[in-house]
């Protein structure tokens, strides 16, 4: 999944299997994380392929998941093949709901939701057929065109969790399409004219 760390977005592995949250050292220098030593009884940490992995010291960083912004306190990690683990105790505090019928973490019952996995086949997603300007605090409908490689069916549009999810509202609506054409509706929820 996608998490914001200090205005940078990077790929986070969700980690059922992990207690602690961790961050690769490397990624945590390259972002210039701060990070302080802990004392001879650190945890110890083992990798899935059983190797003993090596904890630097541990941090406190604020981080962004699909909007929803939180404290996460990390152990600092050398050699992760990722840059960021969220682990069960983060998971569990934040009322983490990892639903594999949809690819998607929910986070607080379900205020926020991110997709597990952050590429979706361009033939899902819809185009606006036109420039369109939505003035802020606005609702607006508009057509959309579904994608010549999706099959016509009935279907449910909806917003893809992301970046703009604090600034636009997609209404959910089920429809069963008759042409590549149907209507639309958002919200511009941020402080500005927004242009799609």
């Amino acid at each position: 999944m996608e998490l914001g760390i200090r205005q940078k977005h990077t790929r986070a592995l969700v980690d059922t299997g992990a207690y602690y949250n961790c961050l690769n050292l490397s990624f945590a220098n390259r972002m210039k994380i701060r990070y302080f030593l802990i004392s001879p009884d650190k945890p110890t940490l083992v990798s899935a392929n059983d190797g003993k992995l090596k904890v630097h010291g541990m941090t406190t960083v604020c981080v962004s998941i699909g909007g929803y912004v939180c404290d996460v306190d990390f152990l600092v990690v050398d050699d992760l093949n990722v840059n960021c683990i969220l682990g069960l105790s983060k998971l569990k505090a934040n009322q983490a709901d990892v639903k594999l019928s949809d690819s998607t973490l929910t986070l607080q019952n379900g205020l926020t939701a991110v997709p597990l996995i952050t590429r979706f086949s361009k033939s899902n997603s819809l185009r606006t057929i036109h420039a369109i300007t939505v003035e802020l605090l606005c609702k607006i409908q508009f057509p959309v065109r579904i994608q010549n490689t999706y099959k016509l069916q009935p279907s449910i549009v909806e917003q893809l969790p992301g970046r703009l999810n604090a600034k636009v509202g997609v209404a959910k609506i089920y429809v069963e399409p008759k042409r590549r054409t149907i209507i639309c509706q958002i919200v511009n929820l941020s402080d500005r004219p927004i242009t799609l």
